[in-house]
């Protein structure tokens, strides 16, 4: 399923069971340049921005937390009308917890030629907008007289960084550390149906109505099996257990697989 198609099944109230959630979900198709003779998806440049502004900010942590290689960064991803649109990334520089507050925002001109404009805000910046042709405002009109100008916001990303751990005879490895139970708590706590995390790969937690919220001892037995070979057929079992999809993918990659 493309994540245009699973936006306008969320807005429209369609994503209602477990059972609804696709197998495969492909990240929006569009294209911009990466380089001189290369070009990359949109979605994962701006996921890469995100990642990187955790892995580059060494020089800013607390000294109790010496391993680590950054702060928790967050960023929202909008829908409207068959468009996305990204946040700038943002932290509050506490380890324990990803604040969310965001505010998304239309704001529609009419350009001398007839057409129209809606201009799309997140936290008062704008992040680009949705051109309607002169032609094309009777289809706007009837979108938003049907209830079907869809706007919103659709999935929350936010970034782990790593930390060192210690595996005995002086000896540690680095891990990224998979959902906390305040990551998990603030899925169900927002009208947003989806959650994104970014360790060294991406991950999405998708709930629906049939949805419950795993125990503190589930997601610590996942963070202490996080090098395990079978660690996403746990993933798997345990999220299933709670009725929420889970999906991954690369960075590169063009669309998310379910766990």
């Amino acid at each position: 399923m493309e994540m245009k198609e699973l936006a306008e099944a969320f807005f429209a109230g369609e994503i209602n069971r477990f059972s609804d959630w696709p197998k495969e979900l492909y990240i929006p198709g569009t294209e911009v340049a990466h380089g001189l003779f290369s070009k990359q998806y949109l979605f994962n440049r701006e996921i890469l921005v995100l990642r990187k502004y955790t892995d580059s900010g060494t020089k800013y942590f607390k000294e109790s937390y010496s391993g680590s290689t950054g702060w928790e960064y967050e960023m929202m991803v909008a829908y409207a009308c068959g468009h996305f649109f990204y946040s700038d990334p943002t932290t509050n520089k506490d380890y324990s917890k990803v604040s969310f507050n965001h505010l998304l925002e239309i704001k529609t001109e009419t350009t001398k030629e007839g057409a129209v404009k809606d201009r799309v805000f997140i936290n008062k910046e704008e992040r680009g907008e949705i051109l309607w042709e002169k032609n094309e405002r009777p289809l706007r009109e009837n979108l938003i007289a049907n209830k079907q100008y869809y706007l919103g916001f659709f999935i929350h990303f936010h970034t782990h960084p790593q930390f060192f751990h210690n595996i005995g005879s002086n000896k540690r490895e680095t891990r990224y550390s998979f959902l906390s139970n305040a990551d998990i708590n603030s899925l169900f706590s927002m009208n947003i149906p989806l959650l994104g995390l970014i360790t060294n790969q991406l991950w999405l937690f998708g709930k629906s109505h049939d949805s419950t919220i795993p125990t503190i001892q589930e997601l610590e037995h996942l963070a202490r099996e996080e090098k395990s070979r079978d660690f996403c057929n746990l993933v798997s079992e345990i999220f299933s257990n709670h009725k929420i999809a889970v999906f991954e993918k690369s960075f590169k990659a063009s669309k998310f697989e379910r766990v």
